[in-house]
C-alpha cells in the first residue's frame, strides 16, 4: 500500500523557517538570525542602533536594489548567509 510522504520527509529540500543574513558596512559585518517573514525594518533598526546612526544616514541594499522596510527575506529572495550591504548617504 502506498502512503503519501509527510511534508519535509519526502527528500525534497524544504526552505528553512529561519536564516542568517550579514549586514556589511565599511568592513563591519553584523549577522542576524531572522525568520523568512520578518520585516527588514527590524534588522535596519538593530543595525543602526549598534552603529549609533540615524535612519536617514543609511540605505540598505540587496543585489544592488534598495530594500524597503516592509520587505522580507521571502519577498527579496534572500537565502541563508546572503549579504545586505549598507550605503551611507
Amino acid at each position: 500500500q502506498y502512503q503519501t510522504p509527510e511534508p519535509g520527509n519526502d527528500g525534497s529540500h524544504r526552505r528553512e523557517e529561519t536564516l542568517t543574513v550579514a549586514v556589511v558596512d565599511r568592513g563591519t559585518e553584523v549577522s542576524f538570525k531572522i525568520k523568512r517573514t520578518t520585516h527588514m525594518s527590524k534588522i535596519f533598526d538593530a543595525f543602526r542602533e549598534r552603529q549609533g546612526m540615524m535612519e536617514e544616514e543609511m540605505l540598505f541594499l540587496y543585489e544592488d536594489r534598495v530594500i524597503a522596510t516592509i520587505d522580507t527575506a521571502d519577498t527579496l529572495g534572500i537565502s541563508d548567509r546572503d549579504i545586505i550591504e549598507v550605503l551611507l548617504r
